[in-house]
């Protein structure tokens, strides 16, 4: 396992492809706020570090996804989240299963959905330089996916399979 995993060390483990085929299945990506220029996830729209996602609109740019930092800035990000989801944008977030802290409790339970993963995501370390057989790891942490919008039944059907869904 890649120590950086366990650390801040690296922010920018990206999303298996499998994950994101399941997201494809509700709509087209219109909007990753979280991301690098090489867009992995194909989003129509982006917004990079540079950028920063945590000041910019979400809103009117059809489906968003979000898999943010998780170092400390990660409860901005779901807050953010759930503020731009309350004027109208569609949003599912990847984020840690951390049901015990305040954020999860003020801001992940104002979403519409919420799949609790089961097992552990497998995320892929951008750094080319990084051997193949070294790239994919698996996350030392719970994961769940978060879902703010109006088809929370639809997000159901196709999450089911991949963990417990709850309507807060």
């Amino acid at each position: 396992m890649n120590p950086a995993l366990l650390s801040s060390k690296n922010m920018l483990w990206q999303t298996p492809e499998s994950f994101l085929d399941l997201v494809r299945q509700l709509d087209v990506i219109g909007l990753d706020p979280a991301t690098t220029r090489a867009n992995p996830t194909g989003a129509l729209n982006i917004y990079t570090p540079e950028e920063d996602g945590l000041a910019q609109s979400w809103t009117g740019k059809g489906l968003v996804y979000c898999n943010p930092p998780y170092g400390r800035s990660l409860p901005h990000w779901i807050k953010k989240a759930s503020i731009e989801a309350a004027k109208g944008a569609e949003i599912i977030m990847l984020i840690t299963a951390r049901t015990d802290t305040k954020w999860f409790q003020e801001w992940v339970l104002s979403a519409d959905a919420v799949c609790l993963w089961k097992g552990r995501i497998v995320f892929v370390d951008p750094d080319p330089n990084v051997p193949d057989e070294k790239r994919k790891n698996p996350a030392t942490f719970p994961s769940a996916v978060v879902y703010w919008g109006p088809r929370p039944l639809s997000f159901r059907a196709i999450f089911t399979q991949k963990g417990y869904i709850i309507t807060p």
